[in-house]
């Protein structure tokens, strides 16, 4: 409503300052969803909410940022430094004497900056997009990033007279295959799931696949690194006993789930 009744800059400044207040109501619902129904449901409220408010901000030919002016005493640090140090003195009646120099040096400076709304609303965004995608990579991949961190920390620790990974005890085959066997499950379990709870929450099948797709790529970033020990460590018949999915298999299974709830 104000918008046209305004000057830009007028408008700008309250538009941000509202933008502001609806950021900090949706973080804080986002909170308390998290709290009655788990962190995912409250990253995917904030993900839904966060983009209504980006598309009614799309609307104004604004850039709806304002110019902010600080004092900054950062610079007097230093001087206070050495005072408290003993270095300047207060007697002095030289031109090193601290009172002087705070009085001519201490000046605050004015520093000028630009807070942008759209640009606040679209890291705010980022970051809980990015925590969605984590979130989901790691309940379905969990057991393989825990092996693979188990496995890089060995190799880092015993650079010399190295035990064959396969040969320790929370890397043999049968557990390596145990792990895959868990994994294999939540994949075609709990990432359907999690697919069809983002639906429930974003009804742009576009927007979907944006989100979806890291969380395929970090999937079969963890499989290929597994696909990886199993070459280089493990024997043939290790290889077949663990039964890993093939990266073809694996993207079909993925790929399915993107088909059955667009």
């Amino acid at each position: 409503m104000l918008y046209r009744c305004v000057e830009e800059r007028t408008f700008a400044g309250l538009a941000h300052e509202a933008v502001q207040l609806c950021i900090e109501a949706i973080q804080i619902a986002s909170r308390v969803v998290s709290q009655k129904y788990g962190i995912v449901d409250g990253q995917l409220f904030a993900i839904k909410h966060l983009l209504i408010l980006r598309e009614q901000m799309a609307s104004f030919d604004s850039d709806l940022a304002v110019f902010v002016k600080e004092l900054d005493f950062s610079h007097m640090r230093g001087q206070m430094r050495r005072m408290l140090s003993g270095e300047l003195s207060v007697f002095s009646i030289t031109p090193d004497n601290a009172l002087f120099i705070l009085a001519s040096k201490g000046a605050p400076r004015v520093v000028e900056s630009t807070l942008d709304s759209k640009d606040e609303l679209e890291q705010q965004l980022k970051a809980v997009c990015e925590a969605y995608i984590m979130s989901i990579t790691k309940q379905i991949v969990e057991p393989m990033l825990s092996f693979i961190t188990k496995v890089t920390a060995m190799r880092v620790s015993s650079a010399q007279n190295q035990m064959p990974i396969r040969e320790t005890a929370f890397a043999a085959p049968d557990k390596l295959a145990e792990i895959v066997r868990r994994v294999s499950i939540s994949v075609r379990k709990d990432l359907p799931q999690a697919a069809a709870k983002m639906c429930t929450y974003l009804n742009s099948s576009s927007t979907q696949e944006i989100i979806f797709k890291p969380i395929q790529s970090n999937i079969a970033e963890a499989h290929g690194q597994i696909a990886m020990l199993l070459e280089t460590e493990y024997e043939l018949e290790d290889v077949e006993r663990i039964q890993l999915m093939d990266p073809c298999t694996l993207s079909k299974c993925m790929d399915s789930l993107v088909d059955s709830n667009s």
